[in-house]
Formats: C-alpha cells, sequence, structure tokens
C-alpha cells in the first residue's frame, strides 16, 4: 500500500493541534509519479497534515482571550483560521478512522502483508486524531457531520470519474483499489453504500460520544494547564 513516511518528531504542549514537525506531506514514490494522489490513504494524510500544521499555526496566534470585535479587526481574522482549523479537524478525524477501518477490515486481508508505512498511515493516523480529540479541548459535535461526509464522497467521487476517464493504478490496472473495482459494479456499489451509509456514520457517531464523554469529565473541567480557560471558551468557533 502505497503511502506517506515519517520521519523524526517531538510532542510539544499546545493549547490546539498535535503538530508533528515531520514530513507528513512526504514526497511522492519515484515509480508512482502523480499516481500517488489517487489514493484515499494519501489525500488523508495530506489533510491530517495539514490539520496539523495550521492547528499549530492557529495556537501560536492564540491571544490570552477573544473579546467582541468588529468584522474588519484582526480578531475577526484570527477567529477565521480557527474556524478552519475546527472545520478540518472534523473532516480529519472521520477521515483517518474510517481509512483505518477500512484497510486492516477489506484490503489487508487480500494483501496479507504490510509495513511500518501501512501501519503508521493506517493505524499511527487514527492515534494521532485521538490523542488530539483528548487533548485539545475542542468540541466535536454531531450536527458537524455532513464535514467528513462530504469529503469522503468527494473522494468516492473522484474514483468514479477517474475510473471512467480510463485512469489506472500505478501497476496498471483499471482501478484505484481492487474493491473499489468499477468493472463490477454491483460489488462497488455495495462498498460504497455501506461506507457511507453504515461506516461512516458509526465512526462519527464514535467520535462524538468520546468527545461528549470527555466533556462530562474532571479531565475537560479541571483547572489548565498555566491557568488557562478551554480552547472552548476562548475561542468563537462553530455554532453550537
Amino acid at each position: 500500500m502505497q503511502a506517506l513516511s515519517l520521519s523524526s518528531s517531538h510532542p510539544p504542549s499546545l493549547p490546539v493541534g498535535v503538530p508533528i514537525p515531520a514530513p507528513l506531506f512526504g514526497v511522492m514514490d519515484n515509480d508512482m509519479d502523480i499516481k500517488w494522489l489517487i489514493f484515499l490513504t494519501n489525500w488523508s494524510m495530506l489533510l491530517l497534515g495539514t490539520y496539523l500544521w495550521t492547528a499549530y499555526a492557529a495556537s501560536r496566534s492564540l491571544p490570552p482571550s477573544i473579546p467582541p470585535t468588529p468584522p474588519s479587526s484582526p480578531s475577526h481574522h484570527r477567529r477565521r483560521l480557527y474556524q478552519t482549523v475546527w472545520v478540518l479537524r472534523n473532516c480529519t478525524a472521520v477521515a483517518a478512522l474510517v481509512v483505518s477501518l477500512l484497510f486492516w477490515t477489506i484490503l489487508f486481508p487480500e494483501i496479507k502483508k504490510t509495513s511500518w508505512v501501512d501501519v503508521h498511515c493506517h493505524a499511527i493516523n487514527s492515534v494521532i486524531v485521538l490523542l488530539d480529540l483528548t487533548v485539545t479541548h475542542v468540541p466535536y459535535y454531531f450536527k458537524h457531520g455532513w464535514m467528513g461526509l462530504t469529503y469522503l464522497v468527494t473522494y468516492l467521487l473522484f474514483s468514479i470519474v477517474y475510473w471512467l476517464s480510463g485512469g489506472t493504478d500505478p501497476e496498471g490496472d483499471h482501478y484505484i483499489y481492487p474493491p473499489l473495482n468499477y468493472k463490477h459494479p454491483g460489488e462497488a456499489a455495495g462498498l460504497v453504500v455501506v461506507v457511507v451509509v453504515v461506516v461512516v456514520p458509526a465512526v462519527h457517531t464514535m467520535l462524538y460520544v468520546y468527545n461528549r464523554w470527555l466533556r462530562r469529565t474532571e479531565y475537560w473541567h479541571g483547572p489548565q494547564v498555566g491557568s488557562r480557560i478551554t480552547v472552548r471558551d476562548r475561542m468563537p468557533l462553530l455554532p453550537n
């Protein structure tokens, strides 16, 4: 399974996101060339890297407080950055867990081999987003489930257009993933329906329940490091 590589990291303590100063964006495999971009794994790792670095930038700009300000003020633009981080986080969390689930339940039994890159891109990715969800104090609302769903439906539409245009995988097969071979429309459609109707809503619900549990525990209601209030209290993000 072609994907991204990770070199080194260190765990800085930040109020938003858990950025990893390593090449999460990776490099393209010379043998794959532009086809590196056709895989959902790589889409999702790029999304994860974008989220983490954007969250890092937002955390670096976080002021002691955010009073109500006119729309033209710098604080208004900063708030837009925080909203962007929140949307990216919502999409990233669903995408990472769905990618991990689909790889280990569908692709791995077929290929029957793996590597540390596969483990990083299909297991460590989920650990990162769950850790981020745990420590950032940014809420995850049930009604925001359309964000992750939109991202994954966008990829599925891309895979259909790619197949219709005659696209192939790096080995020359007329599909991106064997289970998503539209030459066999019944099997491919069945997988698409299961992912959209069952897998994505189930993952979204699990994330919501976990976040809801965190918000009810002492962990989220105890004193913050440096007596700083929670990100949720300080950041006017998306509507409740």
